[in-house]
């Protein structure tokens, strides 16, 4: 018995030790050479209030001309509001029918004021109402597994799809019996899921999609029937995947070899990209690139690179996500919230 303890403790050990340098190794490639350079814009950015929270259980669901709209991923319907005049928060809940809130798996809200939906991804159900009186109004259930959905306002669904162990894009509406694949993803290299794998971001107001790869420096801009506008690209020169597979616990297939993720977080405004970028440029200090978060900005009509800015650590920590509307940026960290102003030049 105390043998296997041992064995068990010293596998523990090499666990955590692993796992502890493929982050090393995969901060290392990000601190390198990487072939490009930014057009770093200082000063841009004003902070106005930060609100000390947990915000590592935050996600973002929306903005409108009063502000920006969380929710919370660890209490299904609970909404922080953070209102961007009087600089303060409210939490809303949302009212599900008695039983509609059993059986939820994996969630995401989007808030598309007047309208919000809450997605149930594991049962395919989207619960939808108005944040007038944040109560259910209704129910659509899509037909098959999505890890992500938008709703427009035309009730058509959007989705990253998963299609026999593949990761697509589709839309659907009601009465349809299956997803309308879209061919976007046609010739994308590489496994079909690690490489697709990437954030799906939707402006109502343009009917315009963007969807940026994780690994590689290549976003696409669609309209909101999925139909490919263009294929344009960030300003890094990674190019292709560099990965290995293997098996993981439990017979899942995991990466084996550590990269760096070539675009963290993003978010999108007219007609701008914000990224968040995991690659230092050359000519970046390591410090200023290990003190800050680089957001690279770029024009989805064109796809030209405009310019670049800094989201400086909170509490010790790099941003974890960002949107921005009005002129104002919210930033979560694991510690807290950021309003920012952008300065009139921008």
């Amino acid at each position: 018995m105390k043998t296997k303890i041992q064995i068990l403790g010293l596998i523990t050990v090499l666990s955590v030790g692993l796992v502890l340098a493929l982050y090393l190794r995969s901060r290392s490639i990000s601190n390198q050479n990487n072939g490009f350079v930014r057009s770093i814009k200082i000063g841009l950015l004003t902070q106005e209030k930060e609100i000390v929270i947990n915000a590592g259980k935050l996600g973002i669901a929306g903005a409108d001309y009063t502000g920006f709209y969380l929710w919370d991923r660890l209490e299904i319907g609970r909404i922080l509001t953070f209102n961007i005049h009087k600089l303060d928060t409210q939490t809303r809940v949302i009212a599900f029918p008695d039983t509609s809130k059993n059986g939820f798996g994996r969630t995401d809200i989007q808030i598309a004021p007047p309208y919000f939906y809450v997605t149930n991804l594991k049962t395919n159900h989207i619960f939808y109402g108005t944040i007038s009186d944040w109560q259910v109004k209704g129910l659509i259930t899509y037909p098959s597994k999505a890890n992500k959905v938008y709703m427009t306002k035309s009730t058509k669904v959007l989705a990253r799809i998963v299609d026999r162990g593949l990761l697509n894009l589709g839309h659907w509406y009601p009465g349809q019996t299956a997803f309308a694949k879209s061919p976007a993803f046609d010739g994308i290299q590489g496994d079909g899921v690690f490489s697709r794998d990437g954030m799906f971001l939707y402006d109502q107001n343009n009917k315009r999609l963007v969807y940026l790869f994780h690994y590689f420096n290549q976003f696409l801009v669609m309209n909101d029937s999925l139909k490919l506008l263009a294929k344009e690209h960030t300003i890094d020169t990674v190019t292709k995947i560099k990965y290995k597979l293997g098996q993981l616990d439990k017979g899942e297939l995991g990466m084996a070899s550590p990269m760096a993720i070539v675009n963290r977080k993003s978010c999108l405004e007219g007609d701008w990209l914000y990224v968040n970028s995991g690659l230092r440029a050359d000519n970046e200090s390591v410090n200023d690139f290990e003190l800050n978060s680089p957001i690279d900005v770029y024009n989805v009509k064109n796809g030209k690179y405009l310019f670049s800015f800094y989201l400086p650590k909170y509490k010790g920590d790099w941003v974890t996500n960002f949107t921005i509307s009005k002129g104002k940026l919210l930033a979560t960290y694991k510690q807290g919230i950021v309003l920012y102003r952008f300065s009139n030049h921008i």
